[in-house]
């Protein structure tokens, strides 16, 4: 979705995106309902490429987690 048309469907819901993407930033925001309901053509398109495979461990802060891995 660009960033205009995300724009269009938040003033659609009463919502302000700028303000929610800067409430976003903050440990409390909560999701907020836009009750709309909404029906989108998608396109896509496939292309093949070749990419290296890449692994890294980023080591966790919680002691109960941290030999967890997500894949």
């Amino acid at each position: 979705m660009t960033d205009d048309a995300a724009h269009r469907l938040m003033r659609m819901a009463g919502q302000d995106l700028d303000a929610l993407r800067r409430a976003s930033a903050s440990r409390d925001f909560q999701p907020v309902k836009l009750n709309l309901k909404a029906s989108v053509d998608i396109k896509s398109e496939v292309k093949r490429v070749e990419a290296p495979n890449v692994a890294a461990v980023i080591p966790g802060r919680d002691p109960k987690l941290r030999d967890e891995y997500v894949i």
